[in-house]
């Protein structure tokens, strides 16, 4: 298993292509921070959220590689930015 580095994510793109390597990537993704600032827009405007809150990982398969890959700047990392609705979906699948 991998993580979510643009360098490891193409020497998976390219060991797949070479010889038919399979695996996959599973992080926290670096834009948990969004994910954080929607979660505490939601306590301030009023909602319970309870304390204990299960943060999504980011998941690369090899079906989502090459977009992943396609997406991801040299020398960084693979992340997504959570909106509104996923801290929503986050905070309602911890209740």
């Amino acid at each position: 298993m991998l993580g979510n580095r643009q360098d490891e994510l193409l020497w998976w793109a390219e060991q797949r292509d070479a010889n038919g390597y399979e695996t996959m990537s599973l992080s926290i993704a670096p834009g948990v921070a969004s994910l954080a600032f929607w979660v505490a827009q939601q306590i301030l405007d009023g909602a319970e959220v309870p304390k204990d809150l299960t943060v999504p990982f980011l998941t690369v398969t090899q079906d989502t590689l090459d977009d992943v890959l396609a997406e991801t700047p040299e020398g960084s990392v693979a992340s997504t930015t959570y909106e509104q609705a996923d801290a929503q979906a986050v905070i309602k699948a911890a209740e």
